[in-house]
């Protein structure tokens, strides 16, 4: 199954991870393989397509959902391509293929970024360190320069940041796709508010920037972040 990672549809699903007609060539591709593996994957595909273009309340909504469970049931490592072991268990999929993207931002900057090449992964999730403190932080530059961002349209980031580490997010090359942004935060530091707002144009297609934190904002940072993205901008303290 190694071919499958260099697969030229494949790599087609990557570049346009919207489209369902690559995904559905890629299906028949498989079938065409006669390996039973690769008849799951190539089923599921289909049937997920089929279930999200379904009309709210479509009885056929159930047939599907009980259909994918028994592949799901019968071998759950062929519903996924390829992947290495860590990244098995750390992708939910969509539309048949992994969407998303669960990893600490040591494991992206340090290769895992990669995964981002060989399947349409749009959403990332970046988890903090069970440790996190500042040793988050170290791994921001080199998370955020991952040339592979510019796949991701949707970015959360559960990692514990810094200013600098701000800094490298807003002035890396590969934010440019991004549709949605999301922090959860012990703190906001007033810099960090400052690095985000002098850098608002550069988050041209952002559609929703959202911050969670656990302490207070000062009135002068999130007046700035709202003057810079206006209803773009969500921002809610949650208790520790």
């Amino acid at each position: 199954m190694a071919k499958l990672e260099v697969h030229p549809l494949m790599r087609t699903i990557v570049e346009y991870p919207d489209a369902d007609l690559p995904r559905l060539v890629y299906a028949d591709w498989l079938d065409e393989q006669d390996d039973p593996k690769l008849a799951i994957l190539a089923e599921a595909i289909r049937l997920e397509i089929e279930r999200v273009s379904l009309p709210p309340g479509s009885p056929r909504f159930d047939e599907l959902a009980a259909r994918w469970h028994e592949l799901f049931t019968r071998d759950r490592t062929a519903l996924l391509p390829p992947l290495p072991k860590w990244a098995v268990a750390s992708v939910t999929c969509e539309r048949g293929l992994p969407q998303r993207l669960y990893c600490t931002l040591k494991r992206f900057a340090e290769g895992g970024a990669r995964v981002l090449d060989f399947v349409p992964i749009t959403a990332v999730h970046l988890a903090a360190l069970p440790d996190h403190q500042a040793v988050d932080a170290g791994y921001a530059v080199p998370s955020f320069a991952r040339p592979e961002l510019r796949r991701v349209r949707k970015l959360s980031v559960m990692a514990t940041l810094d200013a600098p580490a701000f800094v490298s997010l807003c002035e890396s090359t590969a934010i440019a796709n991004l549709r949605e942004l999301e922090f959860d935060l012990r703190q906001l530091p007033n810099e960090a508010a400052r690095v985000l707002v002098r850098s608002s144009e550069r988050f041209s297609r952002l559609e929703r920037l959202s911050i969670n934190s656990t302490a207070l904002v000062s009135r002068k940072s999130r007046t700035a972040l709202l003057e810079a993205f206006g209803d773009r901008f969500r921002f809610k303290t949650h208790p520790t």
